[in-house]
């Protein structure tokens, strides 16, 4: 019995460490136009802001609507930004969460404004 629990240990230390290698390497990078909203999620797995694309993109070969949206140089700067249409630019980075499991999101490096697609 000890040596199936040691064996599963090791089994599942050798799974983690490929699944958290298989993670490093360089970002895509990424550039979206879309509407910026607050968001939340319990056992604070969530960035707070989310992003609702206004065309399908595709990041790690599966299309999204929206996505998780993180600016750690100005995070006040988002609330300019709430509920307003907004181009950014940034790369794709991943959170490990408890009950969320890996979620990719975009670490901005460049917001602004983005004129309204109605408007003529």
């Amino acid at each position: 019995m000890r040596i199936a629990r040691g064996s599963m240990g090791l089994i599942l230390a050798f799974c983690c460490v490929c699944l958290y290698a298989a993670d490093e390497g360089e970002p895509q990078k990424i550039s979206a136009v879309g509407t910026l909203h607050r968001a939340m999620a319990i056992g604070a797995e969530s960035t707070g802001w989310m992003m609702q694309v206004d065309s399908e993109t595709i990041i790690d070969g599966k299309p999204i609507s929206s996505i998780e949206v993180s600016d750690v140089r100005k995070p006040k700067q988002l609330e300019e930004y709430e509920n307003k249409r907004v181009k950014i630019a940034g790369k794709v980075l991943y959170r490990h969460g408890v009950e969320t499991g890996v979620l990719p999101y975009i670490e901005i490096t460049t917001i602004k404004a983005s004129a309204d697609r109605d408007k003529p």
